[in-house]
């Protein structure tokens, strides 16, 4: 049994090892290389966390084979052989809590994100995926919010003033009275003329 445990902890040590290209990507990303709202806020408000994912792609190797090397040492006993082998995975859980959290943070940007592409009650909802929305800070600002029928994708038009709205309206052949939010007023009822 002793044979078999330790040959399945070595198996895992050696597959633990293909997570480095992955910390290396990851680390790459959440310290600049890639964009994205989420590598932002995990750069502003957790840099700590990059500074984690950093440190584990040269000592989580390094303490991997420390540890098979040593096991092999070891091999003829038994208690010590394998206990060795429990500390490049003990090592690895501080990578695994910060990719937790990191699948966290992006869980919630896209929550926010998607929040925002879809109607909300004080919007006028003129179609399927398409509907005008006023600036709450500007309120003489609107957004025409025009989504795909999968919903993956959504386009966003400003507008400055109610009249470049109504024109744009009418140049998609779009009734404005049409236009209607959840108490049912058209958004005609906000036009000025």
């Amino acid at each position: 049994m002793y044979h078999f445990y330790r040959t399945f902890l070595i198996t895992v040590i050696w597959l633990s090892l293909l997570t480095v290209p992955y910390m290396v990507v990851a680390y790459a990303c959440y310290a600049g290389l890639c964009g994205g709202s989420a590598a932002t806020a995990l750069r502003n408000e957790h840099p700590h966390y990059i500074s984690i994912i950093g440190y584990s792609i040269w000592l989580y190797p390094l303490i991997a084979l420390y540890a098979l090397y040593h096991s092999r040492k070891l091999a003829e006993n038994a208690y010590r052989s394998t206990a060795i082998l429990w500390l490049p995975l003990l090592c690895l859980l501080p990578f695994i809590v910060v990719m937790y959290k990191t699948n966290q943070i992006e869980a919630q940007e896209k929550q926010q994100r998607e929040a925002y592409y879809r109607a909300q009650p004080n919007d006028f909802v003129c179609a399927p995926g398409k509907f005008i929305r006023f600036d709450p800070l500007q309120p003489e600002h609107t957004c025409f919010f025009t989504g795909t029928p999968d919903g993956k994708g959504s386009a966003v038009s400003y507008f400055y003033k109610t009249g470049e709205l109504n024109a744009f309206l009418k140049n998609n052949k779009i009734d404005s009275s049409q236009c209607k939010n959840q108490k049912g007023i058209p958004f005609s009822n906000f036009i000025k003329p």
